[in-house]
């Protein structure tokens, strides 16, 4: 059996409206002019970024806008975010063959549970991580190492779409599928799938 491990944004959830309109009304409320939303992608996505200074010119924002932002993202995840086409069918796939499926993103720790329930992704997963005071964000490991301690099944793959998810995949010594299907596009060096249904095959066979 097989421990199969996915990201969310850009890989699972089509959520890239939600995340640029909650990073441009975080930028609105700092008096700074909305960042067209392929930058804004393409700084979280970056490794060598730092999001904060790229996005903000800050190393942090106040708590009270920190609270305002969470409210006004998950807002967003309701009306915007949606699994790509093909992706409920994958992850079907994945539990009726009896793999442990999980969810690694560097969204909110707090706020995953509730994007997965309302964008009908919970029921298909076995464990969820997100970033946290405790598990920082990929590229570290530490996300896909605390999958890893929960799984029984140690041989796995990570699903990503960045350099971020397949740096954190790497350095945790586990395969990696970079997908293109959303906001990704084919990394050479390792295995790619345009298509869920490419994915599947992938997983299935390795």
């Amino acid at each position: 059996m097989k421990t199969i491990i996915f990201d969310m944004d850009g890989t699972l959830l089509d959520s890239k409206k939600a995340i640029c309109e909650s990073i441009n009304f975080t930028r609105n409320r700092l008096n700074l002019a909305p960042l067209e939303h392929d930058y804004i992608m393409s700084v979280i996505n970056d490794p060598a970024q730092n999001p904060f200074i790229a996005l903000y010119g800050t190393q942090s924002v106040s708590a009270e806008l920190g609270a305002e932002f969470m409210a006004v993202y998950m807002g967003n995840y309701r009306k915007f975010a949606l699994p790509y086409p093909g992706i409920l069918d994958l992850l079907k796939k994945c539990k009726n063959a009896g793999f442990f499926v999980a969810l690694a993103s560097n969204a909110p720790q707090a706020s995953l549970a509730s994007i997965a329930e309302f964008t009908g992704l919970s029921e298909f997963f076995d464990f969820i991580v997100g970033e946290s005071e405790r598990v920082p964000h990929k590229p570290d490991p530490a996300m896909i190492l605390e999958v890893l301690k929960n799984s029984k099944f140690k041989k796995a793959i990570f699903l990503g779409d960045s350099k971020k998810d397949e740096f954190a995949a790497k350095r945790a010594n586990i395969q990696y599928l970079q997908v293109s299907w959303g906001m990704g596009e084919f990394s050479a060096g390792v295995k790619n799938a345009k298509t869920p249904e490419q994915a599947w095959e992938i997983i299935d066979k390795f």
